[in-house]
């Protein structure tokens, strides 16, 4: 009896924990599928710039041996591929997070007793409700604009895999071209992308950051 009342007791304040957690915390659970989205954010970007790099370097004129530039354009092609699959699982991550975020602060609200506190707080929820939907939208946008590229860039590296040779190259100037149109698109949404994530793990962040404080006027 002594050790069934203990498990009881136990179960019982793991209940308990399990529906204390704050505010703060679950801003924190979304913060860290943040943090993990822009991990792969700034690795697409860096194997977006590798990936058009290689393609000039294997159109240039000057380069005598092709094997070396489109090895390393198959290498970043393929490490953004990787990128690209990551970025809406990551994103879907985010997402639940923070809807469990927004959905439990809505369930807070019921427990202002000053009217005028309670309207402050949700109008704070709507706030930070809209500012997960715009990175959302971002998200979404970025995923977009790279994939009809990474479409472009696949069709790069079979086309060259097939025909390494100076005039099979030659040939494909035209879809290099495109590609590095498409690419500038794809890494302004990737910066834009970075920007947001960024954004919104400082604002949920708990931690003050500090102003720069002004130089003396002399």
């Amino acid at each position: 009896m002594r050790t069934i009342a203990v498990m009881l007791a136990l179960g019982l304040v793991a209940s308990l924990c399990g529906c204390a957690t704050a505010g703060y915390q679950r801003a924190s659970q979304a913060s860290s599928e943040i943090g993990r989205a822009r991990v792969v954010t700034i690795n697409a970007h860096q194997d977006l710039v590798a990936a058009v790099h290689a393609v000039q370097n294997l159109t240039a004129k000057e380069t005598t041996d092709l094997r070396p530039p489109y090895q390393s354009f198959a290498a970043a092609v393929k490490g953004l591929d990787a990128q690209v699959q990551e970025l809406p699982i990551r994103g879907r991550a985010i997402r639940k997070r923070g809807n469990a975020y927004i959905a439990a602060w809505q369930e807070d609200l019921g427990d202002f007793r000053n009217p005028d506190i309670r309207a402050l707080s949700a109008e704070r929820r709507r706030e930070v409700a809209e500012s997960f939907q715009r990175l959302d939208s971002e998200v979404l946008a970025t995923e977009t604009s790279l994939r009809p590229l990474l479409a472009a860039l696949k069709d790069m590296r079979l086309y060259v895999s097939i025909d390494l040779t100076a005039s099979g190259v030659t040939s494909a100037q035209e879809l290099a071209g495109r590609i590095s149109t498409q690419a500038v698109e794809a890494g302004q949404h990737l910066q834009s992308l970075l920007a947001e994530l960024d954004r919104v793990a400082a604002a949920l962040s708990p931690m003050r950051h500090a102003k720069e404080t002004p130089a003396p006027t002399k």
